[in-house]
């Protein structure tokens, strides 16, 4: 029997498999690799936004205790928040595109948005952390004023003598 005999219902062998996944599972790759990347940026934000300072006044012969400040700085939640935020906004960026190479360019710019957002956050909060002037806000009274988003800042006070 040949094929040209063959009847027209007849089970057909399936098609031969293409090299390139279909669109949509890149999509959701790039979905996944975005998440992915955003944890990571994250976790290195949290990771390395951490510093201390400590800072003694200069000792007076009159004065037998010091109150010593130490001011320690950490990861903020509204960096945390705004990754978030760029996420969610990304994807729905991305959902609304009507072209699958569209939506996987929407995808590539957010997760730049959210490692930038993470790397700026660092280098911003560590940079402003070490130029407070702790000491001389000590020696000559006053107070420091923290409303400074990048990076969250505790202080502890102890007396010494």
């Amino acid at each position: 029997m040949t094929d040209a005999a063959a009847p027209a219902n007849a089970p057909t062998s399936p098609p031969a498999r293409k090299s390139e996944p279909p669109r949509w599972a890149m999509l959701l790759l790039r979905v996944r690799g975005l998440l992915l990347s955003g944890a990571f940026a994250a976790i290195v934000y949290g990771a390395l936004t951490h510093a201390s300072r400590s800072a003694c006044p200069a000792q007076t012969g009159d004065v037998s205790a010091a109150q010593c400040q130490t001011y320690t700085l950490g990861p903020s939640w509204i960096v945390v928040a705004a990754m978030a935020v760029a996420f969610f906004v990304g994807l729905g960026a991305a959902a609304r595109r009507p072209d699958p190479l569209a939506a996987l360019r929407s995808l590539d710019r957010t997760r730049v948005v959210i490692i930038s957002i993470a790397l700026g956050s660092i280098v911003i909060s560590l940079v402003w952390f070490w130029m407070l002037p702790v000491q001389q806000v000590l020696d000559q009274g006053g107070s420091l004023w923290f409303p400074f988003p990048f990076g969250a800042v505790t202080s502890d006070f102890t007396t010494t003598g």
